[in-house]
């Protein structure tokens, strides 16, 4: 009997952290991280983005606030490199923003595919206006599908060039 109710107990706190965790506010302040235009559509090295972060906290004054950013492009991979990949795995920028309303901005223009790591840290302007917090996010930019139709068209030209090739070298000799 005493076991069940350990069990019970155990399933109460468990399913108590999965809400704090998962309903805002409750698991303290929090940055969400918006693009225009949206991450799917973004080309690398193309067009600059914008990138949104705005502060839920939870009720303190984020009103004078400044966010320090540290922005890591994808880490260096052996298998498959970027067109850049002097950049790979470098610190792309690290800069204070202040955020006006609860929201800052910064305008990037990411020169590589892969997945980004921003580090934000939010510190009040004025010392005690509330506890700062840091938050790591992370977005991925989708590679150029330019490349892939060049690809294609590379792919086409090599097999008609050894298509054609054979026959020229090999098309007047008998078996």
């Amino acid at each position: 009997m005493k076991r069940w109710w350990l069990l019970i107990l155990a399933a109460i706190a468990s399913v108590t952290v999965l809400l704090m965790a998962a309903v805002p506010g409750w698991s303290g302040p929090q940055i969400a991280l918006s693009t225009n235009p949206s991450l799917n559509k973004v080309v690398p090295s193309k067009q600059p983005i914008s990138v949104f972060l705005k502060l839920d906290d939870a009720g303190e004054s984020s009103e004078g606030a400044a966010v320090q950013v540290k922005l890591l492009t994808p880490p260096r991979t052996p298998w498959l490199t970027t067109d850049f990949p002097i950049v790979e795995g470098t610190t792309l920028l690290e800069a204070t923003v202040v955020a006006s309303d609860g929201e800052a901005q910064l305008q990037l223009v990411p020169p590589i595919r892969g997945q980004y790591e921003l580090a934000a840290k939010v510190v009040p302007k004025v010392t005690g206006a509330f506890t700062p917090f840091s938050e790591t996010l992370s977005f991925r930019v989708p590679e150029n599908p330019e490349k892939y139709r060049n690809l294609l068209v590379l792919l086409f030209i090599l097999g008609v060039a050894g298509f054609g090739g054979g026959w020229v070298i090999g098309g007047s000799q008998s078996l």
